[in-house]
């Protein structure tokens, strides 16, 4: 607050500035001029509300959403582990995968006809008799929705599939 400053104009209506005292030095150092804690002070008043001011410059430009996954259509395995989880929720799309020869059988399989998404796709491809072991090949699946239960059954090239309870995604062998 400047000499000339009214109290009231800083304060606020009927406050008075509080009581101004002298702190005590600390050796050579003279103490600060400091406000009483034991006086009264009043809220400073609050700063009026700023006008809200539209954004300036261009809009915003969108960015493409990129895409979730590998493309429908393109080959997403290459060996006898991969299997169709990360394609779970794009039912109906088609995917290759190609399995070398010389192949061991990988996870499961779990299911006969529809595959739960976890299991090896190239091996549910022995069991389903589309491609062997020795020879391999490539495979194309379609993505389904997941089932309820997997039935198991003994397929071809040595290969049994197991049963499975309910599992949220499958694949089936399109032909």
């Amino acid at each position: 607050m400047a000499p000339d400053d009214d109290a009231e104009e800083v304060f606020g209506e009927g406050a008075r500035p509080p009581e101004v005292v002298q702190a005590p030095g600390v050796g050579a150092r003279p103490g600060a001029a400091v406000a009483r804690a034991d006086a009264p002070v009043s809220p400073a008043p609050s700063p009026p509300p700023r006008p809200e001011v539209p954004p300036s410059g261009p809009p915003p430009v969108s960015q493409p959403t990129p895409a979730a996954g590998p493309a429908a259509g393109s080959v997403v395995g290459n060996d006898w582990l991969g299997s169709a989880t990360a394609l779970r929720g794009r039912t109906g799309e088609r995917f290759t995968f190609r399995c070398p020869p010389g192949g061991s059988a990988g996870r499961g399989p779990f299911g006969t006809d529809v595959y739960a998404d976890h299991s090896s796709v190239c091996t549910a491809a022995v069991h389903a008799g589309l491609i062997t072991f020795a020879s391999g090949g490539s495979v194309t699946i379609e993505i389904r929705a997941g089932q309820d239960f997997y039935a198991g059954s003994a397929g071809q090239g040595g290969v049994t599939s197991s049963a499975a309870g309910g599992w949220p995604g499958s694949f089936v062998f399109a032909r």
